[in-house]
């Protein structure tokens, strides 16, 4: 029998819980004499706590206690029943709502590391809002993980301003807190009392204000009223497992030993720690399950409470629960670890058969029952505490309007001073001088300035307090427009070499770039007179995506695009100080099935003389065309079927001698024909003033003009060294009709 159980015993220590179970019950059965030795039932119960199976472990701890225990039941004896009762408080539950694992609890209006009314607020580089106090000792943001920098801790001061106007009495009672906590921690506990009633005063439902008066009520021995602080806290914070650990206390010190056991429980289903529970933790559950499991046992004794999270341990003299239920017990008399009760017996005695197993115990089975209901309660419920509630006339739309536009905030962010704008307004700002427009602060790294992420604080409070008003800059910044550069006219498929110099250009370059588009609309201007103080250009463009761009020291870039597809301007707008519009993108018609032999043919005989034309430039100036346009495109296997007709075609267009007027006349072309017959025009031209110019002795170019520097050619390919086109000669009159 001592080899089985010597047995029983080494499996249960290697954690083969399942052998060792069979080998007790099999040790119990085979018992001779009345009962099995106690040793018999705990190493049984404590094989059914790890297999988790809870209910039969807690029928034998509870059959040992009521009926086979000739000594003391030791605390140490219920260490298995503590770590599976822990255990199956933290097991995770099907069906709760998923929390993100760096996502606060708290609302995103308070702070997300102490979970309270922001005090000193400051917004990081990643756009999250802390107290000051929360980030000196954090390294990480506590919502997405990105390093803090030292230089990160300048308070906001649009936050700050609105956290006083809407918040300011939670702010007083937080500072009072403080000073109650301070006394707290130095026993002073009248005074610390005389702070909480204080700070309650001025914010009644203040979650923090009735926690701490709750465990100053506690140490004050008021457990009742440390009772009714704790459950207003909890009507505040339901998951709060600080709230629920105070409760336990309260409820321990009043003697209601199974509320106790619920309450510590749902308190370590919610600890995120819990499952590294501190060994005062463990002590406290311990001590009530001995409570429930010897009942006989009616004593004062003095417990030590101590709550997980508190460092302090303070000693009271705590009551069981059959004191307070049994009018009979000796509520006078120390609890004697060494006394040795009178043995209960059970009457018969016991036989080889299942009799020897524990029967159900109705009572501490309900109280399980109860146990995983509540904690399965909680931890179904939404986590995120409720939003905190603002006095409607405190709220101005105003107060979120950028100082600099005038208009509701648009991606707010901070400068490292403290000061908020829109995003693309202080980047427009940082174009001409690198200062905060309102204090003058230098703003050495305006790179890292523009990588900031938006205030998530104002961003939520303008959806939650301004619906309407962010809204309507929502839709203002999100309706589709494509960016126009009021420059020159581009072609599809040809580069467009650009030199962007003015801040507005500069900046919408850089929103091009950083929004992943890569693209903007040009156009040429239309040389009518301003209106409303914008200039006007011309009702046809085309798409430019970007290639490449080279920054310069001084904030200027070289854009290296190609042209991609027409369109047409709709409706004209403004945005951050550059022209915006709403286009249609146009393209060829298709050409009739009696026509497309005609205009093969004269495509072939079109391409043969553009490519005679280019073969007789001089070297000089076919060298300036290929560094600004590339070579010639390869003729498309199917031009007919092209959207923009065949490449080659835009690209001899860009580089003949024509006037802004015809090439934008041309480009809003839809038919190839018409625009082969142009081409075909223009080189015929081209010829008969090489001709005449030769017939007259004059020196002359191919193109008609007399060097390199009046080449009306080369003068369009000066578009690489500038941000707007030089003023391109005009051809004779008479080429207007070329495409009439």
């Amino acid at each position: 029998m001592a080899t089985l159980i010597d047995v029983a015993k080494s499996e249960f220590a290697k954690s083969n819980f399942g052998i060792a179970f069979e080998l007790y019950v099999r040790c119990m059965r085979d018992t001779s004499g009345d009962t099995p030795p106690p040793d018999l039932y705990f190493g049984y119960a404590d094989c059914l706590a790890h297999l988790g199976r809870l209910p039969e472990a807690f029928d034998a701890y509870a059959h040992v206690g009521a009926h086979l225990t000739p000594c003391i039941v030791p605390l140490e004896r219920l260490r298995h029943a503590t770590l599976a009762l822990i255990q199956t408080c933290t097991l995770p539950i099907a069906n709760a709502i998923p929390q993100p694992t760096l996502e606060p609890l708290a609302d995103a209006l308070l702070c997300p590391a102490c979970e309270e009314v922001l005090r000193t607020p400051v917004t990081l580089a990643c756009g999250h809002t802390h107290c000051r106090s929360c980030t000196r000792d954090r390294l990480a943001c506590r919502v997405c993980g990105l390093k803090i920098d030292s230089g990160d801790q300048e308070k906001d001061v649009l936050v700050s301003r609105l956290v006083e106007r809407w918040w300011g009495q939670d702010i007083k009672a937080e500072a009072v807190n403080q000073e109650a906590q301070r006394f707290l921690d130095q026993c002073l506990y009248d005074e610390a009392l005389r702070c909480c009633n204080q700070s309650l005063e001025q914010a009644p439902n203040n979650f923090k204000g009735l926690l701490i008066r709750s465990e100053v009520l506690y140490c004050l021995n008021q457990f009742q009223s440390s009772l009714a602080d704790a459950d207003n806290a909890l009507r505040s914070r339901p998951t709060s497992y600080k709230a629920h650990f105070r409760k336990a206390a309260a409820l321990v010190s009043l003697g209601r030993t199974e509320e106790a056991l619920v309450a510590h429980c749902v308190a370590v289903s919610l600890d995120k720690s819990a499952l590294s529970a501190p060994t005062a933790l463990k002590h406290d559950i311990t001590r009530l399950l001995h409570r429930l499991f010897v009942p006989q046992y009616r004593v004062h004794q003095t417990t030590t409470m101590t709550t997980p999270f508190r460092k302090r341990r303070k000693v009271f003299t705590v009551r069981s629960m059959s004191d307070c239920e049994d009018e009979s017990s000796s509520c006078g008399e120390e609890e004697n670890f060494l006394h040795v009760p009178k043995r209960r017996r059970c009457g018969g005695r016991h036989g080889h058969g299942s009799d020897v197993i524990p029967p159900p115990n109705a009572r501490l089975r309900s109280l399980l029952e109860r146990i995983h209901q509540e904690v399965h309660k909680i931890r179904r419920a939404d986590s995120r505490l409720s939003p905190p509630q603002v006095n409607p006339s405190l709220i101005e739309a105003s107060d979120f309007d950028c100082v600099l536009c005038c208009r509701t905030l648009w991606k707010p962010v901070v400068t490292p001073c403290g000061h908020t704008y829109c995003s693309i307004c202080l980047d427009r700002c940082m174009d001409y001088k690198q200062q905060c427009p309102l204090c003058m602060f230098h703003i050495e790294d305006t790179m890292s300035l523009a990588r900031h992420g938006a205030t998530y604080f104002l961003e939520v409070a303008m959806q939650r307090f301004i619906p309407v008003a962010y809204t309507k800059r929502k839709r203002q910044e999100l309706e589709p427009s494509v960016p126009i550069f009021i420059c020159t006219t581009a072609f599809p498929s040809v580069p467009c070499p650009l030199l962007v110099s003015e801040p507005r250009y500069r900046l919408m370059v850089r929103q091009a770039i950083e929004s992943g588009d890569r693209h903007f609309g040009i156009a040429q201007p239309s040389g009518k007179p301003p209106q409303n103080g914008r200039q006007q250009y011309f009702e046809y463009g085309t798409m430019l995506d970007i290639r490449d761009c080279v920054l310069l020291g001084n904030g200027c870039s070289i854009l290296s695009t190609v042209g991609s597809r027409r369109f047409r301007v709709l409706v004209r707008g403004e945005k951050d100080g550059y022209d915006t519009a709403k286009v249609e993108y146009i393209c060829d018609s298709p050409i009739s099935r009696e026509r497309t032999g005609y205009v093969a043919k004269l495509h072939e005989r079109v391409l043969g003389k553009a490519m005679e034309w280019f073969d007789r430039l001089p070297e000089t100036y076919k060298t300036e065309i290929l560094r600004s346009f590339g070579h010639m495109p390869q003729v498309e296997e199917e031009w007919v079927t092209e959207r923009d007709g065949p490449a080659w075609a835009w690209w001899i267009i860009a580089i003949l001698p024509l006037n802004q007027q015809l090439k934008g006349t041309i480009l809003m072309e839809t038919n190839l024909e018409k625009r082969l017959l142009a081409i075909d025009k223009t080189l015929a031209w081209q010829d008969k003033s090489a001709a005449q110019k030769r017939q007259s002795a004059e020196p002359c170019s191919p193109c008609g003009s007399d060097g390199l520097p009046d080449c009306p050619t080369v003068d369009c390919c000066q578009r690489g060294t500038s941000s707007t086109h030089l003023d391109e000669r005009s051809a004779p009159s008479h080429a207007t009709h070329f495409l009439m």
